[in-house]
């Protein structure tokens, strides 16, 4: 099969599954969020991102449009129903592997997240992350006994349910502040890798020429035993021997390895 073949099949079984989401209006987005970990939502915004890949301008209600066939607030108050308390509680119901894979691939800055989740709990689910890619995080349950390990893994907060606005507000904007923090600190490392990129450290010297007795010697810098100032000159101190080298002390010191030489003043 050629790949324009190939291409022209796909597009068909998108139509096909887009009309089939048209007719089938009785079939909520939390019903197939629920069965399927999609929706017609989904299908929209992946539609947006594909013509943003083609530099093509679509914007969110666009995106829905082409998938419900009208705008959505029309295909809202035409299908959509109250969601029951089981759908809403299998919605919520997030499985721990999912959420580990979703902050893997989506990278969050933030994540509210349960802590009783089937397969990992929460706390698992943070530990599996991994320092790295670790994320500020905030519990959000309604049993108030796993507040001390949400302490003990460092949550920004713990948010007891069911609780107010203000709680959240405040939850929020603690968490906020740890997020600035983060990138604040994530930036300065970035910096300072980037001024040792472009500014490398001055390869140390291991070998120092002199004069002696009409000849030019190679001293090794392991061989050297101490070095005197003499105003513009430095005595350099080789077991019982010492040589004479035209060079002040300060521009020596920036030749020679910190980890091999300290200086020192009377």
């Amino acid at each position: 099969m050629d790949d324009q073949t190939r291409l022209e099949l796909e597009a068909a079984a998108f139509r096909r599954l887009r009309d089939h989401l048209r007719e089938r209006s009785d079939v909520q987005n939390i019903d197939l969020m629920n069965l399927a970990g999609f929706c017609r939502n989904c299908l929209s915004r992946w539609y947006q991102e594909a013509a943003a890949g083609r530099g093509i301008a679509l914007d969110k209600e666009q995106g829905r449009e082409i998938v419900y066939g009208m705008p959505y607030d029309q295909w809202q108050a035409l299908h959509q129903r109250e969601a029951t308390d089981a759908a809403k509680e299998q919605f919520d119901r997030t499985d721990g592997q999912e959420a580990l894979a979703a902050i893997r691939k989506q990278a969050p800055d933030l994540v509210f997240m349960d802590v009783e989740m089937p397969g990992l709990n929460g706390f698992a689910t943070i530990k599996e992350v991994g320092d790295q890619q670790k994320p500020v995080f905030v519990f959000v349950t309604a049993h108030e006994k796993f507040s001390a390990q949400a302490f003990d893994a460092q949550a920004a907060d713990y948010l007891v349910k069911p609780f107010d606005k203000e709680r959240f507000h405040t939850a929020v904007e603690r968490a906020k502040e740890l997020v600035h923090e983060g990138m604040a600190q994530r930036l300065g490392k970035h910096l300072s890798s980037l001024r040792s990129f472009l500014k490398p450290e001055a390869k140390r010297a291991d070998r120092l020429v002199v004069k002696s007795g009409g000849r030019i010697l190679f001293l090794k810098t392991t061989d050297v035993d101490w070095i005197e100032a003499a105003d513009n000159y430095v005595n350099l101190h080789v077991g019982k021997e010492a040589y004479m080298l035209r060079e002040t002390m300060t521009a020596l010191e920036a030749r020679l390895s910190p980890e091999q030489f300290v200086r020192i003043s009377r």
